[in-house]
């Protein structure tokens, strides 16, 4: 699509996103990230490091976090906004966070309720 001699910008069609309701909690941080996005998985060609291809694309944050956790490289693109209403739809039927409940630390309780 554009290269610039510094970057390349190329379009791979054909990746398929499925969605599952135990990756829900995913779905919703990257909902509630401020910028939700697509994460990307690249591999690098060994012998040539300037050719990379796509390997996984997801929408899931934890997903993307295991990946970076098993040294992958991944990259965001940003989440087109039908995309992320079609997402948005997903998590709300499938996921409710877990309700924060906040203890106080002993030294915030007075002493005589400790």
């Amino acid at each position: 699509m554009r290269d610039d001699g510094q970057v390349t910008l190329t379009v791979h069609p054909g990746f398929a996103v499925v969605l599952y309701k135990d990756e829900g909690e995913g779905y919703y941080l990257n909902l509630t990230s401020g910028q939700p996005v697509w994460f990307v998985m690249w591999r690098v060609d060994e012998n040539d490091p300037s050719r990379a291809w796509p390997e996984i694309v997801t929408v899931s944050y934890n997903e993307a976090g295991r990946l970076l956790d098993a040294q992958e490289r991944v990259d965001t693109v940003p989440l087109p906004a039908d995309v992320r209403g079609w997402l948005q739809l997903f998590a709300d039927e499938n996921y409710r966070p877990e309700p924060k409940t906040r203890r106080r630390p002993a030294s915030f309780v007075a002493p005589d309720r400790r």
